[in-house]
């Protein structure tokens, strides 16, 4: 059985736990950029190119994308980020999460193309900024 997110409706707009992920595609302003993650001695390292990097405050941002409020309308304003991401689960090994701007204080996440939930637009925005400290370093 096949059990999508409306189904479950988390607060979490990411329900992995960040260690079951083992990479990310992520769409930023134009750019395409892609985290691995390598396993070693039981301990997951990722990286971006070839660099190992430091995901701290990528783990934060994403564990703080949460939903504000529910809602199943579709976007209209601008794509901020977008970000694929490949888990170690059988039911679900993909999940693709889309943030859109709504207002000012608010953005809209899409996953796996259904609109679910309204996200406080600080956590985006600090979702962005740890995506370019990985990328721009």
């Amino acid at each position: 059985m096949e059990v999508s997110y409306n189904d479950l409706r988390h607060q979490e707009v990411i329900w992995a736990d960040f260690e079951d992920i083992s990479g990310v595609k992520i769409s930023l302003e134009e750019d395409e950029y892609e985290l691995t993650v390598k396993q070693e001695d039981k301990d997951n390292i990722w990286y971006y190119q070839d660099d190992e990097i430091e995901t701290d405050d990528f783990r934060i941002a994403l564990n703080s994308l949460s939903a504000s409020e529910f809602t199943e309308e579709e976007p209209a304003d601008k794509k901020e980020i977008s970000l694929t991401l490949q888990i170690h689960n059988e039911n679900q090994p993909e999940v693709k999460i889309e943030l859109y701007r709504y207002d000012g204080n608010n953005c809209l996440a899409v996953v796996d193309g259904e609109p679910v939930s309204l996200v406080n637009r600080s956590y985006v925005v600090d979702l962005i900024e740890a995506v370019n400290a990985i990328v721009l370093n």
